[in-house]
């Protein structure tokens, strides 16, 4: 009898081992996922230019389009929605009064640019975008005059 519970115990331990490596490895795929290579960006008060790119998760660059939306800030988060203006040369301007992120026609590049801070608060932004399963979000930080 105690053999039985011995084989019983181990057969349920193989068969517990092999539903997690099912399981696990029937997890999502995020390495074709985008993902900037800074997720957060400080200026000083001067203001300046600062460029991201957007690979793919596993750091692979993309070749062609990178897929990935801006996501309008839910409207209890506190955040202000960024406005949106088409460039001539095809590129996107996500903007506010201090702050634009102008991304490029491929969607793999993302410049960033800061006015000078003409006031005595520092400034937050936060950039979300979505698509796939992952999204991501850049924070840009200014420091005051």
């Amino acid at each position: 009898m105690n053999l039985k519970i011995k084989f019983m115990k181990r057969l349920f331990v193989v068969l517990l081992c092999i539903a997690s490596l099912c399981w696990l490895s029937s997890c999502d795929n995020i390495s074709q996922e985008p993902q900037p290579d800074k997720e957060e960006l400080t200026f000083t008060a001067e203001g300046g230019t600062e460029v991201i790119t957007i690979k793919k998760h596993n750091g692979d660059a993309y070749k062609g389009r990178a897929t990935w939306f801006y996501e309008v800030p839910h409207k209890n988060s506190g955040q202000k929605k960024l406005s949106l203006e088409a460039l001539e040369d095809g590129s996107l301007r996500y903007y506010n009064d201090w702050l634009s992120f102008i991304v490029d026609t491929s969607y793999t590049q993302i410049k960033v640019v800061a006015k000078k801070n003409e006031t005595a608060k520092a400034r937050r932004c936060i950039f979300d975008a979505g698509g796939g399963k992952l999204g991501f979000r850049i924070t840009v930080l200014q420091k005051a005059k």
